[in-house]
């Protein structure tokens, strides 16, 4: 038996709340992952995320600046 197959995943999103008079925040995110297909029943996900907000309303607890979160997220999924 083999060692199931793999598969590379990149994924860019973005939201601009900003618009008409509407004062929100811009934010975008880079996703990268591995998804490893052990079985056709069976696969395990491992995801890296970088994300970055821009606040641009003084009135912010924070005042005006920049955000960013790093996260890892993992996942085993089985089909029964």
């Amino acid at each position: 038996m083999g060692k199931g197959a793999r598969q590379l995943a990149y994924r860019y999103s973005t939201i601009d709340l900003v618009d008409a008079g509407i004062d929100g925040n811009r934010a975008g995110s880079h996703s990268m992952g591995v998804n490893w297909y052990l079985t056709p029943y069976a696969r395990l996900m491992t995801h890296y995320i970088h994300a970055t907000c821009s606040v641009s309303r003084s009135e912010h607890p924070g005042g005006p600046g920049a955000g960013v979160l790093h996260a890892v997220l993992m996942r085993a999924q089985f089909d029964f």
